[in-house]
């Protein structure tokens, strides 16, 4: 009997018969069942932006009812805040440090683990942390995220740019990176944020925040630094730090840039 190229599976021959043609069609069918059977096929992935759950009767959430047989999941922390920068005096200056980055926790469910979870599974997208207020204020953390008992933390804090003489690097350290995940196959640690540095009253650089990282997944680039052309650094993206506010010689305070909330990556297999 002639068999398909790829996979083996049985075939006619030209010289059947056509009343064999029921017990071929048979054949065929068990054969590309039992390799179907024997693996995982992705059908799609879900991300998670805000809070929910996920119900195994209708992964997809859309009314489709897919019942998956298999789970991916990458869930990654919110990335911190921020600090802020105090007013400074004529001759001095001050810069915020980066939050940052939050972790990344990557978990597979196979057939037996999806079916050991209790459907709805509950979904917790963590929030990016506050930037600090303007003035020597420190951001917050960034929020943990979660799929069920798997688990990603937020990123650390940036600290607060006091006032100081310049020339001079921040003497307060950026906001660390975090690794702290819970039920996971692999972890990844969110980057570390940058110190802020002056070189003069006018030439300053606030931290710019930690970058998250989501393995094969979206990723977060942190918040960009501040400079002498800005108010501010940049907020951060998909659980990256915020970047640190920066204020020059006779400048106002300056506000901390928020962290990136993160996010839940589902990929969902039949």
């Amino acid at each position: 009997m002639a068999t398909t190229a790829n996979f083996g599976w049985p075939t006619p021959d030209d010289t059947d018969l056509v009343k064999d043609g029921a017990s071929a069609i048979r054949s065929l069918g068990s054969a590309i069942d039992t390799t179907v059977a024997a693996g995982y096929r992705y059908v799609g992935t879900r991300y998670f932006t805000s809070s929910g759950s996920l119900d195994l009767t209708d992964a997809f959430g859309d009314s489709s009812n897919v019942v998956p047989r298999a789970l991916r999941v990458v869930v990654v922390g919110g990335g911190g805040g921020g600090g802020g920068a105090a007013a400074p005096s004529a001759g001095q200056g001050a810069v915020g440090r980066g939050g940052g980055g939050g972790a990344a926790a990557i978990k597979f469910f196979d057939e037996t683990a999806v079916g050991g979870l209790s459907s709805p599974v509950t979904v917790t997208r963590g929030a990016g942390g506050s930037g600090g207020a303007a003035g020597a204020n420190a951001g917050t953390a960034g929020g943990q995220s979660a799929f069920g008992t798997t688990t990603a933390n937020g990123g650390g804090a940036g600290s607060a740019g006091n006032a100081f003489t310049v020339p001079g690097i921040g003497a307060l350290l950026g906001g660390a990176g975090v690794s702290a995940t819970a039920n996971a196959d692999f972890s990844l640690a969110g980057g570390s944020s940058d110190n802020g540095s002056l070189l003069n009253a006018v030439s300053i650089a606030s931290g710019a925040g930690g970058g998250s990282n989501g393995g094969d997944g979206p990723t977060g680039s942190g918040g960009g630094k501040a400079d002498s052309a800005a108010a501010g650094g940049g907020a951060g993206l998909r659980g990256s730090g915020g970047g640190g506010g920066y204020a020059g010689s006779g400048d106002a305070a300056r506000a901390g840039r928020d962290g990136g909330d993160g996010y839940v990556q589902v990929d969902i297999f039949l």
